[in-house]
């Protein structure tokens, strides 16, 4: 972050300081995640207790951990280490970054170290002719922001393990050994990584809901989804998602809402009666397009794909645009057991209920209860 003024007179053959000047300078210096380990911001405020850290030319500490009160509900802050103040020259600010903004975003700090990697953030504030002296080094020998912030941390702090000896830890996220862990660009949120995210913490939970939902014969999981708010962030990438396949947001939303119950995904399919002799009677589908994603989605019909069969679809989908290789792998396992699925798609679509497979005839049960399908002569 730069705040700058400029004065208005020549400045031609002028030293760039007689010019431009710059009250504040911030480096914003981001610790990623890691499951091996960060280094621990509870374990530096007690060894500055203890002296185990030396801080410079720093008159004033403090450590301030806290609790937001959000919806009836308490959401801890994270902790925050502040060095010197906005009076001084430079002020410098360690945080836990995924505290910060798993709050901001109303998610889950676990969620936040998965998806966008952040654990630390380390800030220095400059101001005045101390901002000056470093935008102008920045400037002029366009050396990397994450040295120059890495060599100011190491200026001001001198770190020791609780024996006494040099860290080894803050060493190597500092760059000491030429081995820099520090990033300086925001990182946006990523499709894969949420979606690994939701594989890894939350799919065991998915799955015992969608069973509940199915021997309850209730459509709570489709509820919650429905009801689900999107972030901005989430909002911008589904709408990225949407318009690189040729879809709008809204209308796909509109295609997912319900038939019998305005604005609730909650459809009484134990409520539902079939006329007598249904059995006689064929299927007409609303969208079968989304009867066939929602079978493939709900994992039914399943059969094993034929050997090699993703190879025509490598082809296939070679001109089409896709956001990465992991959308246009999954758009190929989806078609290869999509196209082994089809004998079953054509008895939903050809046969009478009573002439239909076993399995397929429960599928065609299940789509006319939530109004997917009507029963037609």
């Amino acid at each position: 972050m730069m705040f700058f003024a400029l004065q208005k007179t020549s400045c031609k053959d002028r030293p760039l300081e007689d010019f431009l000047a710059f009250p504040r300078f911030d480096i914003a210096l981001d610790e990623l995640y890691k499951e091996s380990g960060n280094l621990d911001l509870f374990d530096i405020k007690a060894r500055i207790f203890d002296n185990k850290i030396i801080m410079k030319k720093i008159r004033t500490f403090t450590a301030i951990e806290g609790l937001k009160k959000v919806e009836n509900r308490f959401i801890n802050q994270g902790l925050t280490l502040n060095f010197g103040s906005r009076q001084s020259s430079l002020m410098i600010r360690f945080y836990q970054k995924d505290y910060e903004q798993a709050l901001l975003k109303d998610v889950s700090v676990a969620y936040i170290r998965e998806v966008y990697n952040y654990k630390n953030r380390y800030e220095i504030e400059l101001h005045d002719t101390k901002a000056f002296d470093v935008f102008k080094e920045w400037y002029t020998t366009e050396k990397d922001l994450t040295r120059i912030g890495a060599r100011i941390l190491n200026n001001y702090f001198e770190v020791k393990d609780w024996h006494g000896h040099y860290d080894n830890e803050w060493d190597n996220l500092l760059g000491t050994q030429e081995g820099f862990k520090f990033v300086t660009r925001p990182r946006q949120i990523d499709y894969a990584k949420t979606k690994h995210w939701v594989t890894k913490q939350v799919s065991s939970a998915l799955k015992l809901m969608k069973i509940a939902d199915m021997v309850y014969q209730t459509d709570e999981l489709s509820e919650i989804i429905s009801e689900a708010y999107l972030s901005n962030n989430h909002t911008k990438l589904a709408e990225d998602i949407c318009e690189q396949n040729g879809w709008r947001l809204t209308m796909l939303s509109d295609r997912y809402k319900p038939f019998n119950i305005p604005e609730k995904f909650n459809r009484p399919i134990q409520t539902k009666a079939f006329p007598q002799t249904y059995e006689n009677y064929y299927l007409s589908f609303y969208d079968i397009d989304l009867v066939k994603d929602l079978i493939d989605y709900w994992g039914l019909l399943y059969v094993q794909p034929k050997k090699d069969s993703e190879l025509k679809y490598v082809e296939h989908f070679r001109d089409k645009n896709f956001d990465n290789d992991d959308h246009r792998q999954n758009a190929i396992k989806k078609a290869t057991r999509q196209e082994a699925r089809q004998p079953f798609f054509d008895e939903l679509t050809t046969r009478t209920v009573k002439d239909m497979t076993e399995n397929v005839r429960w599928i065609a049960e299940l789509v006319v209860m939530t109004s997917y399908a009507q029963l037609v002569i």
